[in-house]
């Protein structure tokens, strides 16, 4: 899903550093490696470079 030209993850990082959030609590899942090649995935861009401490759930 994307916003005004940037994906979820890229969002939840911004509003994350915008806000001096310590804490990122979220959901995680796993779609299909194509469905996630073509839209992309929230949980991955976080993981890859988290903005803060983030816990998961599946």
């Amino acid at each position: 899903m994307k916003r005004d030209g940037s994906s979820v993850g890229m969002a939840f990082r911004a509003y994350a550093r915008a806000h001096a959030i310590d804490l990122l609590v979220m959901g995680a899942y796993r779609h299909s490696v194509m469905n996630e090649w073509v839209w992309g995935g929230a949980s991955n861009t976080v993981i890859g470079q988290p903005p803060c401490w983030v816990m998961m759930s599946h």
